[in-house]
């Protein structure tokens, strides 16, 4: 019985060791190995299309303040805009300032890493290194799969912040102090800061029943007070508010769930219909890599409790949340990949500290394993750092996405978006897709508008379905797009055309000699002039062959 109660008290002090027991310099080989594979899978060329509309914003915003209405289109002129992405974007182009994309690239790659680091180094206390180091190798390459820049990579760095301040948090209450500035923080980055106030609350339960039921249950009690349990949910929720827009940014959240973006998206489809209708070449690691991950954070709850007898409902309730948010989005399988990755390790320290009796140390069981053990773990992590570095993971990703710190050579069209902003051309433009929308508005440096955008947080119902009709009429060479076109003014718009997206559209055009002129086209996109303003300014007809 001495025994069993010497066990149960090293385990309580492990599980409650938090961030202070991190692991010695000596033994941060193999966990530093994993973080440098992880930076380099994060390290592949810029793809992402909104992060010109994110840059170009970052830049207006000294000189224009934080948006209120729409800046970029036309359709939607009229509508409010709530920018709670304003500081990422003043980061994005104070970065750019800096040393340009490349550096917006490097930034993306530590920005997945650090959140990868954090977790790594604060979760798990009791394991050994090596351990620590093969735990989290699943969840690299399974938050590398989403690592784009967006402001996304923001809200991993909050949320890794945010699980290892609740991992803390019983021996170091003040660490609760550290929510309400990442709190702000989130809420001016990206409109998942509702994950702030989500997880906050799955704590608060968390800490309820463990203080009302412990030690039944297999729970274990909870040492704060019930004022300070009880005081997290609220204070992170009012710091919602502390954003330039207030009540209204605070509710930003539901306007995304609820909004066009999350009805038309390609981010937005659920994960197994996205798998299903994806290149197959993207199952050969990512998916992999989630599916094995999320089943070996469920088989550890059951390890966990069949060698001591307890439970944690914040890691079973955060790992089912996060599991249903990734099955819903293929958006937020990089949010999975970090909780399932917090939780594995979190289960795997607790049953590593029943092998504590009255004769060993916390030390002794932190740094013991087996030379069997340590051969695999090296060779497991040789494996993933060899892999990362020489690209072949990311390849396997099956995106064609490309190693480098650069732009992703033709993806995005910035040579038509250059030509369509001249002097003399129209103010306006219709770009499809709506990502390069984005490029397009970069180069307009604000005095260009769009008929949508990639924002559709903005666009409404009306605009996504007569963004659809233009494509179909210029599909079918159907004389009524013109009309459908023109503006109040009479002025028909540029069209510029994805040529990997949009090879119908651009067809289409062509047929229509008498009404448009291709006037630029490379690999990247083809840009069609209405014929009167071509010849206006002079612009014969080019060679559609660049597109091919």
């Amino acid at each position: 019985m001495g025994d069993r109660k010497s066990k149960l008290a090293a385990q309580s002090e492990l599980a409650h060791a938090g961030p202070g027991s991190a692991p010695s310099a000596g033994g941060l080989f193999l966990p530093s190995l994993v973080l440098l594979g992880v930076y380099f899978l994060c390290l592949f060329e810029a793809r992402s299309l909104d992060m010109w509309w994110h840059l170009l914003t970052g830049e207006l915003i000294p000189s224009r303040g934080v948006p209120r209405m729409d800046w970029y289109s036309y359709s939607d002129s009229e509508r409010p805009w709530i920018d709670v992405h304003w500081s990422f974007q003043l980061l994005l182009s104070w970065l750019n300032r800096l040393g340009g994309v490349p550096l917006i690239v490097h930034f993306k790659a530590f920005a997945g890493t650090a959140a990868i680091g954090l977790l790594m180094f604060a979760s798990g206390q009791g394991l050994s290194n090596k351990v620590r180091a093969v735990v989290w190798i699943l969840p690299a390459i399974g938050l590398a799969g989403r690592c784009f820049v967006r402001p996304t990579i923001l809200s991993l760095l909050y949320l890794a912040a945010f699980l290892c301040i609740f991992s803390a948090t019983d021996r170091r209450r003040w660490l609760l102090l550290l929510l309400l500035p990442l709190q702000i923080l989130w809420t001016n980055a990206h409109g998942l800061f509702v994950l702030g106030p989500i997880a906050s609350g799955i704590w608060v339960l968390d800490c309820s029943l463990r203080k009302a039921l412990a030690p039944r249950f297999g729970l274990q009690a909870c040492r704060l007070s019930w004022a300070t349990v009880l005081s997290v949910l609220p204070a992170v929720s009012l710091a919602t508010l502390v954003n330039p827009y207030g009540l209204q940014g605070a509710l930003f959240p539901l306007e995304l769930y609820d909004g066009l973006g999350h009805a038309i998206a390609m981010e937005a489809t659920p994960t197994l219909e996205f798998l299903r209708n994806f290149p197959g070449g993207y199952l050969s690691n990512y998916a992999p890599a989630l599916l094995l991950l999320g089943i070996l954070a469920a088989l550890s709850f059951v390890l966990q409790f069949q060698r001591t007898r307890t439970w944690s409902p914040l890691r079973l309730i955060l790992l089912l949340a996060f599991g249903h948010l990734a099955l819903r989005m293929w958006r937020n399988t990089d949010l999975f990949a970090l909780v399932a990755g917090f939780c594995l390790a979190e289960n795997l320290a607790a049953c590593a500290a029943v092998r504590l009796g009255s004769r060993q140390s916390a030390a002794h069981v932190r740094e013991h394993a087996s030379a069997v053990g340590a051969l695999a773990a090296w060779a497991v992590v040789l494996c993933f750092a060899g892999f990362a570095w020489s690209g072949e993971l990311a390849a396997k990703h099956g995106d064609g996405r490309v190693r480098g710190s650069g732009s992703q050579p033709d993806w995005y069209m910035h040579a038509a978006a250059r030509f369509s902003v001249q002097e003399g051309f129209p103010k306006r433009a219709f770009v499809s897709h709506i990502g390069q929308a984005a490029v397009y508005l970069y180069w307009g440096r604000g005095r260009h508008r769009v008929f949508m955008d990639g924002r559709l947080e903005v666009a409404s119902q009306a605009t996504y379905e007569n963004f659809l009709r233009a494509g179909a009429l210029m599909a079918a060479s159907d004389p009524a797009l013109n009309e459908f076109l023109r503006g109040p003014t009479g002025e028909l718009p540029a069209i510029l055309l994805d040529s990997r997206s949009s090879r119908a559209q651009i067809s289409g055009l062509l047929a229509m000699t008498d009404s448009w002129r291709l006037v630029f086209a490379d690999p990247a996109g083809a840009v069609f002039l209405a014929a009167d303003r071509a010849q206006q300014l002079g612009l014969g007809a080019v060679s559609a062959a660049p597109l091919n």
